[in-house]
């Protein structure tokens, strides 16, 4: 059996020697107390921030250097599929992911990280309206330039109308506490509200009339969808031709339904026959209907923060002077009428759903910049430990490294010694 044994042990040589070592050791565990406190006396917790680019400062970031101080190291990217709802920062309208034009998310799915709309604009507009129900239902696609890092194209749909039992608002309105009691986001709803109703009734009521001037032999229904080719998104500038003039469209398909069921359908694909494709988007409701594509397309614009001169909500007067039929013409037994819309842009002084509230209260807005998707994301945050444990995580990790740097220091000091006293010499 082997004896126990224990190693020799002889002190250093020089005055010096020890009390320096001493020193330097202090010095030592004092940095390493303050490194592993930064290392070890907090703990990750994950948290929700409405920012994606949050960082936490902390009080040894300039000397432990550390790779969430960059913008969006703290926070992951939110996945968006298709279907996914979401609102912009203006919350006016609810969108939803139709479609993923460049998936950056697995297979199908797209990251966002807080990048702004401005490369979003409105692509296509889809409208049905039934004078029988007083109802219009809106369909509104937005399409983002592929620049952008939110490769999508989305929809929001819902109706104007004076139905109870259909229940599509505007989401706009229903941030809006009481009649008395509105937040100031919530005065942009009311007069888009405001304005795509009366554009809407003008349709409504320009077609009612000519039905029954017309023995009910006009339309009682109508279809269709504008395409807008020319799209202008707010990353081209406020001076760029296209801010300055008037939004254009097509409408590629309509149709109108009448009293007796009979259908007409128009598809701009094929040239206009009267038998076959007739032009049924007349003189009764043209210019309306020219009007409450404009006032969508400029409403909708909103929520995406664009700031182009020509929309009828920031710049009321001029833009509405652009785009905007002032009057309607003489059509099938019906008089020359002016536009509401147009007056309203002009002279906004049409009361509103509040009491002694006006148009004039609510416009012209003001834009607090480009929109970006309002998300929640899910980030990392470091909080301290309770006292107790957070001392027991610096000592041990501090005896820990404390030791093995003492160990080595010996080790070297050993060797250098008796490098200098061979051949076993004593000092």
């Amino acid at each position: 059996m082997p004896s126990l044994e224990y190693p020799l042990t002889r002190p250093f040589p020089g005055r010096w020697f020890a009390i320096l070592s001493y020193i330097g050791a202090a010095v030592v565990v004092c940095i390493l107390v303050s490194i592993n406190t930064a290392l070890t006396g907090y703990e990750v917790v994950t948290v929700f921030r409405a920012d994606y680019n949050f960082t936490q400062p902390h009080w040894y970031d300039k000397w432990v250097p550390s790779p969430t101080l960059k913008k969006g190291g703290q926070c992951d990217s939110h996945v968006f599929n298709i279907g996914d709802a979401f609102t912009t920062n203006y919350t006016l309208f609810q969108w939803s992911v139709e479609t993923i034009v460049k998936a950056n998310a697995g297979n199908s799915g797209i990251a966002y990280t807080g990048s702004t709309l401005e490369d979003c604009d409105i692509a296509a507009l889809y409208l049905n309206g039934d004078i029988r129900t007083w109802t219009l239902d809106v369909t509104a696609l937005v399409e983002c330039d592929v620049t952008n890092e939110f490769k999508v194209t989305a929809r929001t749909a819902f109706s104007l109308t004076s139905l109870p039992g259909k229940h599509a608002p505007l989401l706009g309105l229903t941030h809006i506490v009481n009649a008395t009691q509105y937040a100031p986001e919530s005065s942009k709803a009311i007069a888009l509200d405001m304005m795509m109703n009366l554009a809407a009734m003008e349709v409504a009521d320009r077609m009612s009339t000519s039905l029954a001037i017309n023995g009910n032999t006009k339309p009682i229904a109508i279809s269709l969808d504008a395409v807008f080719p020319n799209r202008c998104p707010a990353s081209v500038g406020v001076d760029a031709p296209c801010a300055k003039s008037k939004p254009e469209y097509n409408i590629e398909n309509a149709a109108i339904i009448f009293p007796n069921s009979a259908i007409e359908v128009y598809d701009a694909a094929f040239p206009v026959d009267n038998n076959t494709n007739p032009q049924v988007i007349t003189d009764d409701s043209k210019l309306p209907v020219e009007n409450l594509i404009q006032t969508l397309h400029a409403a909708l614009r909103i929520d995406l923060g664009n700031p182009n001169p020509n929309n009828i909500f920031l710049h009321p007067q001029d833009a509405t002077k652009l785009v905007m039929a002032s009057t309607f013409p003489k059509s099938s037994g019906m008089n020359s009428t002016a536009s509401r819309v147009y007056l309203s842009g002009i002279m906004p002084s049409f009361p509103s759903i509040f009491p002694d509230k006006h148009l004039s209260d609510f416009i012209p807005m003001n834009l607090t910049g480009p929109a970006s998707v309002q998300v929640v994301y899910l980030c990392r945050y470091q909080q301290r430990k309770p006292l107790p444990q957070a001392t027991i995580s610096v000592v041990v990790a501090t005896l820990s490294m404390f030791s093995g740097g003492w160990a080595v220091f010996m080790l070297v000091a050993t060797y250098i010694v008796k490098r200098r006293y061979k051949h076993g010499s004593c000092p």
